[in-house]
């Protein structure tokens, strides 16, 4: 493991060996956030359940294939690309990658940006695994507008974040923002996957 110093914060990279059972946490996640797990993806089936339920919808929701970001593969169909900014460290792991904000005090206005350019004007379902206290803020921005088309805070279920993107135009790219409530909270990032609603 070799750390990395970039203006004040700790980048590193690192393999874990695989785990036959269940993913284990680094020892950084474990440290900076109590009673800290790990996140499992939800099965497609899974993952319309939970939408139903947090999202109030009288049914499941038909879902496309997910496009999956993690800090491992950070980049995937449609342009789908992960970015954060800020993070106080980011891991590579066999179980796809750790992000943490706002670890060892470190408070500069860290969060997750999530891109990708629509295929078609079908609204997407963003499933996200995350770890924190509060509540996520998440801005929507349509075509590189400057002020969000949506921005409004969700609370974490079962440690997922579930959000309908709204349908943007085709081939115009979708920015979602993902922001600590409050800004000083302890994040822990595992990824996300990004179904079209059929």
């Amino acid at each position: 493991m070799k750390p990395v110093s970039r203006i004040g914060l700790m980048i590193v990279l690192l393999t874990a060996p695989a785990q036959a059972a269940h993913a284990q946490l680094s020892p950084f996640m474990k440290a900076g956030i109590a009673n800290a797990v790990f996140v499992d993806r939800y099965t497609p089936e899974a993952r319309a359940a939970a939408a139903q339920s947090v999202l109030h919808l009288a049914a499941p929701p038909k879902l496309g294939v997910a496009i999956s970001l993690t800090p491992n593969k950070p980049y995937a169909d449609e342009g789908a690309a992960l970015n954060v900014w800020k993070p106080s460290f980011v891991l590579g792991t066999e179980a796809g990658g750790e992000i943490g904000i706002n670890f060892w005090g470190l408070h500069n206005d860290g969060h997750i940006n999530l891109g990708f350019t629509p295929r078609s004007t079908s609204a997407r379902l963003l499933d996200c695994r995350l770890l924190s206290a509060g509540a996520i803020t998440y801005k929507v921005y349509e075509n590189a507008a400057a002020t969000p088309a949506v921005e409004a805070q969700a609370s974490l279920v079962d440690h997922h974040l579930l959000l309908t993107v709204p349908a943007a135009a085709v081939d115009k790219p979708v920015l979602v923002e993902l922001w600590p409530t409050p800004a000083t909270e302890v994040v822990g990032f595992f990824g996300c996957d990004l179904s079209e609603i059929d």
